[in-house]
């Protein structure tokens, strides 16, 4: 059986301290339309990033919880839409995997619970976050096409990204 993409990529950029950039990034604040995110505290309370940015790091860990909640629905996508793909999925590809899911009474309630920040900060379409995901051994558009399918699935809005994205922590609801 296959490993779930998601704990995979957290895993690797643990694993890869280069990654971590100068904690002079941790107070920046990421912007999306114009509207300042707050900057949460980092896992270990010191303030310092451990990825570049708080928003990144925030990313990070959502990427975590989803991947914990949502193993089995990202294994039944990858039977349809292969981890190691280079591209965003087709419109067969992305439908096989939601039947696919939906044949298998997935996604459960709690996976998209927890991927619902995930996709609602936009973490796949940020620049800073995809730097991660080649170490996991992932391409920025097969992360984005496997949110695309899961989000889908999930009945959650996930647009297409566009260039010069921003993580948007303020729609998670998760800042203060």
């Amino acid at each position: 059986m296959q490993r779930s993409a998601l704990p995979l990529v957290l895993l690797a950029a643990c694993l890869c301290p280069v990654l971590a950039r100068p904690a002079s990034a941790a107070g920046r604040r990421l912007t999306q339309d114009g509207v300042d995110g707050a900057t949460p505290p980092t896992a270990d309370g010191s303030g310092q990033s451990q990825f570049g940015s708080a928003a990144v790091d925030t990313c990070v860990q959502l990427t975590n919880s989803a991947g914990q909640a949502c193993s089995v629905e990202s294994d039944t996508i990858s039977l349809v839409y292969s981890r190691s793909s280079e591209a965003l999925p087709t419109q067969q590809e992305a439908e096989a995997a939601i039947t696919n899911m939906k044949s298998a009474a997935q996604p459960s309630t709690s996976c998209c619970s927890a991927f619902q920040p995930f996709t609602d900060a936009r973490c796949p379409c940020d620049a800073d976050f995809q730097q991660l995901l080649p170490i996991g051994g992932f391409s920025p558009l097969y992360f984005e096409g496997a949110t695309a399918i899961l989000a889908a699935a999930c009945g959650l809005d996930f647009p297409p990204c566009q260039p010069g994205e921003k993580i948007n922590l303020a729609a998670t609801g998760l800042t203060g």
